[in-house]
């Protein structure tokens, strides 16, 4: 599971950035004197498709996760999302 954690990471991690360093470029643009709406649609635009191709990376990776782990693992995970959706402490 190191390993596939390391190649999701190795992976997507530019894209991550890009949408941190896009991000952080929209709200800027917010504050100046002028708010160009076209430039702010086309960095939204940029930010939504960057997150799409997480949002499946992350989906493939879970994939590729729930394979490696046995039966009797995902059992106890799923357990263990069923204490958290009944109470977020756990209990």
């Amino acid at each position: 599971m190191a390993t596939l954690r390391e190649a999701f990471a190795e992976k997507n991690s530019v894209s991550m950035m890009r949408i941190h360093s896009l991000e952080f470029q929209f709200r800027m643009a917010l504050l100046e004197p002028d708010i160009n709406e076209s430039n702010l649609a086309q960095q939204r635009s940029q930010i939504n498709k960057l997150k799409e191709e997480i949002d499946a990376a992350v989906n493939e990776n879970l994939i590729a996760v729930a394979k490696v782990l046995t039966p009797e693992q995902r059992a106890k995970m799923r357990m263990a999302l069923m204490r958290l959706e009944l109470d977020p402490a756990g209990f």
